[in-house]
Order: structure tokens, then C-alpha cells, then sequence
């Protein structure tokens, strides 16, 4: 916790006090209050939390570089983790230039439930520091003082929106959530990221997706990243590493792999719980659903998710 306490009269200089997170960003998400998903409906007053991290969320943080590709499985907070970081790059670097960029949507539904992440993240941040912005809405942050500036911005929802996207502008922080969504995902990705500094011992971009299909700019850099080629960290995180995918057993209920999937499963150590769970999301959602939101492992899940010419689910058992 950060002390405000006044010194002489004076309270301490947010630049100041921020400037001992440079370097510890865990200690900072400790400052942060998160509203979680599962607490209240959408005219409810839902209250906030602790951004406590996760075990998925601070493996990811120990593992980070800086140019990162991540293939995530739905509602583990890897989104919420990473507007966090774009928020602790705003406030800590001078000079920062950070993008945030999700899929373009009629209502523009995406982009305001970032910005509202954000606007969360920010004021349980200044119950202990007296953060003043000059510029402050949905769609931008500004700190003159810190030469920062934080924008949040859809894909192009057209070739030509998409080629100008973020052109002329100067990014050191690119953060693409939902790539695999995006509608023209290559024009827009390929301007952004020639806004970045080419050397990448600066700068940092995440680039973080459920998966939809082999085909796409997603993929492309997810498989380039996986062989070793270009300049991206892969990291996958299966669903079953989270602790919410569980579902109670009953009393004596013993549950027998029933498949070759959850015969893997079993043997890579899958609790009964997270077995029971799945077969539960498979039987409300339906197979290729699942497959495509709660990725088993890094590669099965791009034949099975998207459009396929073939029934995945019958694939697989062959």
C-alpha cells in the first residue's frame, strides 16, 4: 500500500509515488480494485475487489518479453491483466505512447467495456495516489506532465479504415486483444506495428486471443511464434489450469474418462472436477463451441474451432 500521508504540508507527486512501481508491476495490480464478471447483472450495483493475481496471471507476468503472443482460453483475465499493464505503462513511463485495440463491433461494445476496465482500474488507483489527467474519456488519457497518452481504438472495419488505422502516430505499448476477431486483422496489425520501434528491446506489444480457426493473422504469428520465427513469445495457457472451471461432484459420483479426449485429459493430471465441468459446457454449448473457447492444448484447438468443412467432433474420434 501507498502511504499519502502528508509530509510538512505537502502531498507527495503522483510521478513521484508512481515511480516505485516502475520496475513491479505485481505491486502495482495490488493497488488495483477489479469488478468481477460473475457478481451482480448489468443494472446492478456490482462491487469491486482486489485485483488479487491469479496463478495464470503471474505465471504469464514472470514469463513476459517483450513482443508476446498469447493463446488463452475464455474469462481467465488475461485482458483484464493486460489493460492493468497498458494503465501501469501510461502512469510509469514518460513519454509512453500506448494503444489498446479490440474488434470493431456495431455498438462499439468491446471498446466501451475496455474503456469502462479502465476507468475502474483508474479510480481504485487514486484511493492512494491524487492521479490528475489533463485529457480523461471513453476513448483517451493524457498527462501532459508525463508526455503520456493512452487510446483505445477499434480495428478497421474496412480495408481502407484499417490501412490508416493509428498511421502516423507513434506507439511504444500495443496491446491487440482478440486479434482472431478482428475483421481486417492484417492491414490493421501491419500499420500499428510499423509504429512500433523496429529494436525490440523497446516497446512493448501483447497480442492476446481465444483462437478461431487455422487461418487468419492470429494464427499466422501464433504458428511462426511456436517455430521459433520472428520476433514474437508464445505462451498458452489450457483452461483447465484455472481454478473456476470446476463442478462439484456429488456424493460417491466417480468420473470415468468417457473418450479419447478426456482419456489425455485424465493423464496430464485434469482433476474429476474440471472433467465433470467441461462435459457440462460441451453438452450446454455444444462441442466445437467448447473447442474453440477452452483450448485443451495449443494446436487441436485451431482445427477444431471456426469454420471447418468437416464435423470436428467426429474427426477427432476417428
Amino acid at each position: 500500500r501507498v502511504s499519502l500521508a502528508e509530509d510538512r504540508g505537502a502531498a507527495p507527486d503522483p510521478a513521484t509515488v508512481l515511480q516505485a512501481f516502475v520496475n513491479d508491476f505485481p505491486a502495482f495490480c495490488a493497488l488495483l480494485k477489479v469488478t468481477p464478471l460473475q457478481i451482480g447483472g448489468a443494472d446492478a450495483q456490482r462491487p469491486r475487489i482486489p485485483m488479487a493475481l491469479t496463478w495464470l496471471q503471474r505465471a504469464y507476468c514472470a514469463a513476459r518479453t517483450s513482443r508476446d503472443i498469447i493463446l488463452k482460453p475464455r474469462r481467465v483475465y488475461i485482458t483484464t491483466l493486460e489493460v492493468a499493464y497498458d494503465l501501469w505503462w501510461f502512469l510509469t513511463v514518460r513519454g509512453a505512447r500506448v494503444v489498446i485495440v479490440c474488434q470493431t463491433t456495431d455498438d462499439h461494445g468491446v471498446r466501451d467495456e475496455i474503456a469502462e476496465m479502465v476507468r475502474t482500474l483508474l479510480e481504485s488507483l487514486r484511493e492512494y495516489i491524487p492521479i490528475v489527467l489533463d485529457v480523461e474519456n471513453s476513448q483517451k488519457l493524457a498527462w501532459h506532465a508525463q508526455d503520456a497518452r493512452l487510446r483505445i481504438v477499434e480495428a478497421g472495419a474496412s480495408v481502407d479504415t484499417a490501412r490508416t488505422r493509428g498511421r502516423g502516430t507513434t506507439v511504444n505499448r500495443l496491446h491487440a486483444t482478440e486479434l482472431a476477431a478482428w475483421r481486417y486483422g492484417n492491414e490493421t496489425l501491419t500499420v500499428l506495428l510499423n509504429s512500433m520501434p523496429q529494436d525490440t528491446r523497446y516497446g512493448s506489444v501483447t497480442i492476446e486471443s481465444t483462437p478461431r480457426g487455422a487461418a487468419g493473422p492470429y494464427f499466422d504469428k501464433w504458428v511462426a511464434a511456436v517455430e521459433g520465427k520472428g520476433n514474437y513469445t508464445a505462451h498458452f495457457f489450457p483452461w483447465y489450469r484455472h481454478g473456476d472451471y470446476r463442478a462439484a461432484l456429488e456424493h460417491g459420483e466417480i468420473i470415468t474418462p468417457a473418450n479419447a479426449e478426456e482419456q489425455q485429459l485424465a493423464v496430464l493430471g485434469v482433476e474429476p472436477e474440471a472433467i465433470k465441468w467441461r462435459r457440462q459446457q460441451v453438452v450446454d454449448q455444444g462441442y466445437d463451441t467448447i473447442a474453440q473457447e477452452y483450448p485443451n492444448d495449443p494446436t487441436s484447438c485451431f482445427l477444431l474451432s471456426g469454420r471447418c468443412f468437416f464435423d470436428a467432433k467426429l474427426c477427432q474420434s476417428q
